[in-house]
């Protein structure tokens, strides 16, 4: 198999169900003290290359690093994933060797404050963080990382090339401007903007698995927001919502605390919604039910508080 079939997408990554994943790892366990030995779907199976397992983690199944424990983890992968042994890197000196395809693990560059000459691997399969880096241009990321990006001290976007996929959350809670930003496709986690003022220019992903935090911007007319947001959608700083159209599924709640008045809000007809919470001071108590009867539909779960 080419090693470029896994030069990718995070968003790519399934969950196989809690009960597959037991009914296969229990086979494994078997084969592992029996001594047979495991083929290359087995290993596809128990680094999660190709899905998630689901129904239980790293730390509550120990079964799952009693099996790896003694194994060599490049010998795996290579097979696994057909890319050769020693473009696999497992420890942090190793990933920064450059010619990197596939880095196991997660992998902590928090020590970084410069990207000069800095090379990193085509795919990250955990966590990256860089965290003390204030500016990156030029700086190259993974294609796909398969945990969580944090950048949190990144202040510009501006010539840095963001993964395709994030498997979990990205963290860019410095950030104060939009300029040269392009966003991965997918996120499969939480996406966290702290500092960001305004959206001009900010296309955002069609899907982001976990919550949208844009606590900054006033206004955010034309922006696109998200088809899907698993969890909640945070657009607290917002003082309008004039010309904002809404996701039609939000896992969590959507708050609207900010707004200074309700002209211009347009809720979808039909929109998956655990809660919309707005300030008190926006409306008095005759006004807060005229606007329950326009939204039925929402009307235990709109919220003046």
């Amino acid at each position: 198999m080419n090693g470029e079939k896994y030069q990718a997408d995070a968003s790519e990554v399934t969950e196989m169900s809690s009960d597959s994943s037991k009914r296969l790892l229990t086979e494994l366990e078997r084969k592992h003290k029996d001594g047979e030995q495991l083929t290359k779907e087995d290993l596809v199976f128990l680094y999660e290359v190709d899905s998630k397992i689901q129904g239980f983690g790293w730390k509550e199944e120990p079964r799952i690093d009693e099996i790896i424990k003694g194994r060599d983890a490049k010998e795996d992968l290579s097979l696994a994933m057909g890319i050769p042994k020693e473009k696999i890197s497992t420890t942090k000196e190793e990933a920064l060797s450059g010619d990197i395809l596939y880095h196991y693990g997660d992998l902590d560059l928090n020590d970084l404050t410069t990207v000069e000459e800095l090379k990193l691997p085509k795919i990250v399969s955990g966590e990256l963080w860089l965290d003390n880096l204030t500016t990156a241009e030029r700086l190259v990321l993974p294609e796909s990382v398969g945990g969580g990006l944090y950048m949190q001290r990144l202040t510009t976007a501006k010539g840095v090339k963001f993964p395709e996929s994030v498997g979990g959350d990205l963290w860019l809670a410095r950030l104060t401007t939009t300029e040269g930003l392009v966003l991965p496709k997918s996120v499969g986690g939480d996406l966290w903007f702290a500092d960001l003022t305004t959206t001009e220019g900010l296309v955002l992903p069609k899907s982001i698995g976990g919550s949208l935090y844009l606590r900054g911007p006033t206004t955010a007319e034309g922006l696109v927001l998200p088809e899907s947001v698993g969890n909640s959608l945070v657009l607290s700083g917002l003082t309008t919502a004039k010309g904002i159209k809404f996701p039609e599924s939000i896992g969590g709640y959507l708050d609207l605390i900010g707004l200074t008045s309700l002209e211009g809000l347009i809720l979808p007809e039909d929109m998956s919604v655990t809660g919309i919470f707005f300030s008190r001071a926006l409306i008095g108590e005759r006004e807060e039910q005229a606007f329950k009867e326009k939204y039925p539909q929402y009307a235990d779960k709109i919220h003046f508080g």
